[in-house]
């Protein structure tokens, strides 16, 4: 089921949780800094995911043999 997931719906998907649930505690009354922290806060993991996927070391050729046999073995 996961692998039929993009990064980008998942992405979006947290976003647009992350946005009710500030709309929520501004509705409920919570001040603009509340808000705001709780909006940095949910954002923080999206932005770390993003550097560490971007600094990510590229597979070896054995990790590309290997995946490259397993699928195979797999069909």
């Amino acid at each position: 089921m996961f692998k039929t997931i993009s990064p980008l719906w998942l992405v979006v998907g947290w976003l647009l949780v992350l946005s009710a649930l500030v709309a929520a505690s501004v509705a409920d009354g919570a001040r603009i800094s509340t808000s705001l922290l709780l909006f940095v806060l949910g954002v923080s993991p999206i932005v770390v995911m993003g550097f560490v996927a971007n600094n990510a070391a590229p597979p070896t050729v054995a990790e590309i043999l290997y995946r490259a046999q397993t699928r195979d073995r797999e069909r």
